[in-house]
Order: structure tokens, then sequence, then C-alpha cells
């Protein structure tokens, strides 16, 4: 078994291998780090090397400069495909040094015959959570009919796209988008009632010091009218009072208006303040329940999307 599944792996290798290739080094870095690749260029105050280095998405070579004074050494050794071809023989086929041999090739962007190892790790025992993980987590594959594939090889066969570091059906992610948005439109409708909330209460404050401040200037004028009022009659005789009273009786039961005299300046200020205030809180509570049916609306549109999200069947990864 460990031979055919070495010799396999070690002829995957050898086709992907170039037919020449610069000197491949080891360098050491002072901080102990050891860095392996294709050396680039070698200057007087600085090397770079061609990494090839792995993510979920893939391998990709960087050429990376590094200065000298943070080299400890440099070492030309054997081309990667000898290193593997050299390390694969070795391994056991046990899970133990398939895991490290895994690791090794992750370490030197040895993509493919990283996979295909830790195929093997997790055929040893697919319920070990530490095989899946290196699997899913760190070679970035899925199970699909008792094969670990590439994410985005199960995403052509399925017709899924990434979106949001998962595969998804263009109907799931369209669904995700409306989810989004009526979250988004949700927080719109939050900050819009607590910013009337805020607005009201400075609102409600406002009209307060109106309604006072012209109901006390009401009742001085009130008080000083009455005051020049019975002073006047003081001044008149019996006769003219009762000619007043007589035509004030009339005015009233043929609903005259009797002439008022003109307001102290204050107290017509103090009623537009009044006025303005009270209008401006009337529009303030007119918007605030506007707001109100908007968020309660914003809240059912956004439970309906989750809802929608929860419902519908999932072949994503």
């Amino acid at each position: 078994m460990r031979h055919s599944l070495t010799t396999t792996i070690l002829l995957l290798a050898l086709c992907q291998a170039p037919a020449a290739s610069a000197d491949h080094v080891e360098v050491v870095l002072k901080n102990g780090d050891r860095i392996y690749g294709e050396l680039n260029k070698d200057e007087s105050d600085s090397i770079t090397v061609a990494r090839r280095l792995w993510a979920k998405g893939g391998c990709s070579t960087q050429l990376i400069t590094y200065p000298r004074p943070r080299i400890t050494s440099i070492t030309v050794v054997a081309s990667l495909a000898d290193l593997y071809k050299a390390r694969a023989v070795a391994a056991a086929d046990t899970f133990e040094d398939q895991w490290v041999l895994v690791h090794w090739c992750l370490d030197r962007g040895l993509d493919e015959e990283a996979l295909a190892h830790a195929r093997r790790v997790y055929a040893f025992d697919p319920k070990d959570n530490f095989a899946r993980k290196l699997l899913e987590d760190d070679l970035g594959c899925v199970l699909d009919g008792g094969v670990w594939i590439r994410r985005t090889d199960y995403a052509n066969r399925h017709g899924l796209v990434l979106y949001g570091g998962k595969l998804m059906t263009p109907a799931e992610i369209e669904l995700r988008k409306a989810h989004s948005a009526s979250v988004a439109a949700l927080a719109v409708a939050e900050d819009k009632v607590k910013d009337l909330d805020a607005q009201l209460a400075l609102s409600l404050q406002r009209l307060k010091t109106a309604t006072l401040t012209h109901r006390h200037l009401l009742r001085r004028d009130a008080e000083a009218k009455t005051a020049a009022e019975l002073k006047r009659r003081e001044t008149m005789t019996k006769a003219q009072i009762e000619d007043e009273d007589d035509e004030r009786r009339f005015d009233a039961e043929h609903h005259i208006a009797r002439p008022d005299e003109q307001a102290p300046k204050d107290s017509l200020d103090a009623k537009k303040s009044f006025d303005d205030a009270e209008l401006a809180h009337q529009k303030l509570t007119a918007d605030r329940e506007a707001a109100r049916i908007a968020h309660e609306k914003a809240i059912a549109q956004e439970s309906a999307a989750r809802d929608a999200i929860e419902k519908a069947p999932t072949r994503g990864k």
C-alpha cells in the first residue's frame, strides 16, 4: 500500500516539476525562520527568493526580498521535487507519518501533494476531527460523494458561487443579499426612531417653557387690565358706568366684538413662541409615528427575509 501511494504521488510531482530551474536555497533568518525557495536575485545587500505560498485559494509564487543583515546562512539544497521524493519514500503509510508529510508539503506550497497525503490521513480514520479539520480548514476542501475535493471544484460541479466565505447557489445568495438589505434598512429605521425620540424630548421641553412663559404673561396682562379698568371706572359717574354696562350687554347679546387693546410686545412674542413650539411638536409627533410604522415594517421585512433563508433548501458548503 505504501509503495503504491508513494509512486502515484511522486509521478504527479515529477510531471509538475520544471525541466530546469534556478538554484534552490534554504535561508535561515536570525529570528530562527527557515525559508525555502528558488534564488531569484543574489545582491550584495539582499537576496530575493521565489517562494510558493499556500492558502485556501491555492498556491501562488511570490518574490520576497530579505536584507542580508537579517540572514544567518544561505545553503544551496536539492530541488523541491528531489526533496519531496526523498521525504515521500521515507514516510511510512501511517497516520502520523502522512500527517507530518502533509504539513511539510503545505509549508513548501506543494498543494496537490498535500491533498493526496491528507486524503490518506482521512482514510485511516474518517471520524477523526483533526483529519477533517486538516482537509476543511487547511486545504479548503469539502467532502462530496465520499471524496475530498477542492471547494472550487465542488462549486463548479454544483453551480455554486463563493459568497461571504461560503459556497452557495445563486438563489441562496439573493436571499442573503435581501436579508442584508433588510438588516441595513432596519438599522436606518431604528436610528430614525431614536433621533426623533431625542428631538421630541427637546421639543417637549421647549413647549413646556413656552407654555409657562405665555401663561405667566397672560396672567400679568389680565391683572394689569383689571387694575386699569377699576381705576378708570373710579373716575366715572354712576350714569356713565350704567351706560357702559348696558352697551357691553348689548354687544354680548348681539355677538358684536369689542376692540381689544394691543397686547405688550413681550406678550406677543411669547404667544408666537408658544404657537411655533406647539406646531413643531405636532410635526415631530407625526414624524415619530411615521417612523414607528416604518420601523415595525422593517422588523417584519427582516424577519421574513431571515425565515426565507431558514426555509430555503441549502446546497452550499
